[in-house]
């Protein structure tokens, strides 16, 4: 596997595991704390990044 690609499958993987917290705590109605909620928010946005950045390197 090239090195672009497990960047594009790890930031995916970063993405849908936060994804997944945020819905379960919707769904089972529990309130995260704030630290939490900003440190995955945080999480999620470096992941956004590494996934662009995957994305252009794959293309070129």
């Amino acid at each position: 596997m090239k090195k672009y690609d497990r960047m594009f499958s790890i930031s995916l993987a970063v993405i849908g595991f936060s994804n997944i917290i945020f819905a379960g705590s919707n769904i089972f109605e529990f309130e995260l704390p704030g630290v939490i909620v900003i440190l995955i928010g945080i999480l999620n946005v470096a992941a956004a990044v590494m996934l662009i950045y995957s994305s252009v390197k794959k293309m070129n």
